[in-house]
C-alpha cells in the first residue's frame, strides 16, 4: 500500500466545493459565447455545443459517479480548476464533433484514467456498441504445450466470450483433467463481466471465495440506467435480471445522493465446490492490459492454493465500476460513468497501482517467450528468460 490517507467527504461541504468549480465553468461558457463573432456559423455552433457539454460534466459527476467526490477530496479543487481551464480553451478551438469528443475525454482523465469515458452518438466516431464489438471478436482457446502443461488464452470476458469459454470447457473437459500444469493467459484482457469466467473457478478454488462487496450511489439516472441495462447490454438475459433487480429495488428506496449496499455485506463469502479434477500448478499471466473484470478474475484466482500470478501489475480499473450511460445535453455523445465502488476502500485500492503479481516478470520482447519461460518453470525448470537460439 502507498502512504496515501484517504478521507471521504460527502454532503454539503463537498457540494459547495464542487459548485465553486462548476461556477467557473458556467462563467467561462458565458465568456466564450460572447466571443463567437470571429467564427463562421458552423464552427460557432460546434464550439457552443462542446462548451455546453463540458459545462454539464462537473455537477453531473458529483451527483452520479461513485468516484467523483473521492477524487475531489484526494486531488483538490485546484487540480480540477486547472483541468477545466485547459478544457475550455481546447473546446474553444474545435471544428468537428470528433475533436470535441477528444477534448471531453481528456478532461475526464483529470478524474481517473479508467471506467469514465465518452462515446459518440454522431457519425464522426464509433458508438459504444461498435467499440465493444471490435474489442470482443477474439475467442478463448485451449492448447496443450507439452504432455504436462496446458495453455488457456482468455482475450476478454465479454458475455459472448464467456459463452464461448463455457462451451469450450465442456468440449475439452477430458483434456483439462489430463494436465497437471495450467498457464492462464489474461494479458491484454480488457474485462467484460464477472459471470464470463465463472466456469473456471471450480478448477482453481477449494470450496470458498471471500470478496469485498460493492455499494451504489443513488440517483435518478443510475436507477434508469439499471432499468435499461439488461436489454441494451446483455440481451435481456435472466442472469442479468437476477443481478440488477435487487439493485434497482435498493436504488429506488434510497434517497438520491446516498449510498446503498443493495443488501450486500462489506465482505462476502461464496461457496465454490471444487471440480472433480484440478490442476496441481496454475500460473496466471497478467500485465497492464488486464483491467476491470480481468482484475476481478486475478484476485479471485489468487485465492486458489495452487495459483500464482506472474507478470506485471494490471492497469487498475476496479474500485469504481458497473458502468451506466448518460446522454449529454447536445445529444451527440454519451457519458459512461461508474455506479458502484468497492467496499474495500480506502484501505485496499486496486486503482492506485493495479493488481500486483506474486512474481514480477519484466516485459518480454516476444509475448510467446514469456509463455515458454513460465512453462519451463511449472515443469521444474528456471524462471530465467528464455534465450533465443544462436545462429
Amino acid at each position: 500500500m502507498t502512504g496515501l490517507s484517504w478521507t471521504f467527504v460527502y454532503g454539503r461541504e463537498s457540494a459547495m466545493n464542487w459548485k465553486w468549480v462548476s461556477g467557473i465553468v458556467v462563467a467561462g461558457v458565458a465568456v466564450v459565447m460572447l466571443g463567437r463573432l470571429g467564427l463562421d456559423t458552423e464552427q460557432e455552433s460546434l464550439v457552443m455545443e462542446c462548451q455546453r457539454d463540458l459545462a454539464a460534466l462537473p455537477d453531473f459527476l458529483l451527483e452520479n459517479d461513485t468516484g467523483a467526490t473521492d477524487h475531489l477530496q484526494q486531488k483538490g479543487r485546484k487540480h480540477f480548476t486547472h483541468a477545466m481551464t485547459q478544457a475550455r480553451a481546447a473546446a474553444d478551438r474545435v471544428s468537428t464533433r470528433s475533436e470535441c469528443d477528444k477534448v471531453l475525454n481528456r478532461y475526464l482523465q483529470a478524474y481517473r484514467g479508467t471506467h469514465l469515458w465518452l462515446m459518440a452518438l454522431h457519425d464522426g466516431g464509433p458508438s459504444w456498441e461498435e467499440s465493444w464489438q471490435a474489442q470482443t471478436t477474439s475467442t478463448p482457446t485451449i492448447e496443450p504445450l507439452t504432455k504436462d502443461t496446458l495453455l488457456l488464452t482468455l482475450p476478454g470476458f465479454a458475455h459472448a466470450q464467456g459463452e464461448a469459454l463455457a462451451a469450450l470447457m465442456t468440449e475439452k473437459e477430458t483434456t483439462l483433467s489430463a494436465y497437471p500444469n495450467w498457464i492462464i493467459d489474461i494479458r491484454n484482457n480488457g474485462g467484460g463481466t464477472d459471470s464470463s469466467f465463472q466456469p473456471l473457478l471450480p478448477y482453481l478454488l477449494s470450496d470458498e471465495l471471500y470478496l469485498p462487496g460493492i455499494e451504489l450511489l443513488s440517483s435518478s439516472n443510475t436507477l434508469d440506467g439499471y432499468g435499461a441495462m439488461c436489454a441494451r447490454f446483455m440481451d435481456d438475459l435472466a442472469s442479468c435480471q437476477r443481478m440488477v433487480e435487487p439493485r434497482i429495488a435498493a436504488l429506488a428506496q434510497t434517497p438520491h445522493g446516498q449510498y446503498t449496499t443493495a443488501g450486500e455485506d462489506s465482505m462476502r463469502t461464496f461457496r465454490v465446490p471444487a471440480a472433480a479434477s484440478q490442476p496441481q500448478r496454475v500460473a496466471v499471466l497478467i500485465d497492464q492490459g488486464c483491467g476491470s473484470s480481468c482484475e476481478s478474475f486475478a484476485l479471485m484466482a489468487r485465492q486458489g492454493f495452487a495459483v500464482k500470478l506472474l507478470g506485471r501489475p494490471t492497469i487498475g480499473a476496479l474500485d469504481y465500476s458497473n458502468m451506466v450511460p448518460w446522454i449529454l445535453p447536445s445529444e451527440q455523445r454519451e457519458l459512461f460513468y461508474a455506479s458502484s465502488r468497492r467496499m474495500a476502500l480506502p484501505e485496499y485500492s486496486v486503482d492506485i497501482a493495479g493488481v500486483a503479481p506474486d512474481i514480477y516478470l519484466p516485459k518480454p520482447q516476444d509475448p510467446e517467450q514469456e509463455i515458454e519461460q513460465v512453462r519451463r518453470w511449472l515443469e521444474g525448470g528456471s524462471l530465467q528468460p528464455v534465450m533465443a537460439d544462436a545462429d
